[in-house]
């Protein structure tokens, strides 16, 4: 008898922790599992961009060719000011520039003052001094890259989906020749870099640089052997390979020669734009 009873507290104990188990188990299938990102920064760091936002803004790369998002914290207050206020902010740091140490390129030519920003429905009208066009260099990429960092960074905010200007209070029909300016211009996100420029850890230093050109080295070594097709007949090599989707060259066909080598550029879809007729 007691050997049976032995026997059945053993039996118990054991379906109790089956039981404990299968119960544990479920509590953790119905836990959400999701990735964990996160973001170094020193202590210097974390005290810069204490109490701050982040503002996205649109500057030229180094060739000239396309916008660059660079992520400016700015106050926490001054976002919680009227749309047309941080409309303001927003242009005014288009104005200062890029940050100090950044390889981008102003965009707003120097000496260009706001005057004011207005908003209606979902347009913003972006008021420029004389200087905006007197002191523009023109051409038409040049324009194209000054009026889209102003559309592009302001309709980063949700209130705004296209972009009017004015010079000294006026409407102009043209910008310096290659665009119309009486219009209302959206969002271009084909002329946008997919590469971000983050201001928490600007690198300046030469062997960071070095370390950057014997990258592109080494990437341009393994480009060029992509695809070569030679003709047995000739000694000319013929070399074909692609860039990536959004360069502004998409296809490149080099042909070496004994007298010198010829480049032929097949360029992207046309950006839509509207161009003075």
């Amino acid at each position: 008898m007691h050997r049976q009873l032995c026997v059945i507290i053993a039996c118990i104990f054991i379906i109790s922790i089956f039981a404990g188990c299968s119960v544990f188990q479920k509590i953790g299938d119905n836990d959400e599992v999701s990735p964990a990102s996160s973001i170094a920064l020193s202590e210097a760091e974390a005290r810069q961009i204490a109490d701050k936002s982040p503002v996205s803004l649109y500057f030229a790369n180094e060739e000239g060719t396309k916008l660059k998002l660079e992520i400016r914290y700015v106050p926490m207050d001054e976002l919680k000011k009227p749309v047309e206020e941080i409309a303001s902010l927003i242009v005014r740091e288009l104005i200062n520039g890029p940050s100090k140490g950044s390889t981008l390129k102003p965009t707003i030519p120097e000496g260009t003052k706001l005057r004011s920003v207005k908003i209606s429905g979902d347009v913003a009208t972006v008021d420029f001094s004389k200087e905006f066009k007197e002191n523009h260099p023109g051409g038409k990429a040049a324009e194209q890259l000054t009026i889209y960092s102003v559309v592009n960074s302001l309709t980063e905010l949700k209130e705004i989906s296209q972009v009017k200007f004015k010079i000294e209070g006026k409407t102009s029909k043209e910008f310096k020749g290659a665009f119309k300016f009486d219009n209302a211009f959206p969002r271009s996100t084909s002329l946008i870099s997919k590469e971000t420029t983050n201001l928490a850890k600007p690198d300046t230093s030469e062997e960071s640089k070095k370390d950057k050109s014997e990258t592109e080295k080494d990437n341009k070594g393994d480009k060029d052997a992509k695809e070569t097709m030679s003709d047995q007949d000739s000694t000319d090599e013929i070399e074909v390979f692609e860039e990536h989707e959004y360069s502004p060259v998409s296809e490149i066909i080099d042909v070496d020669g004994e007298e010198g080598k010829t480049t032929f550029y097949f360029e992207d879809e046309p950006i839509e734009e509207e161009l003075l007729e």
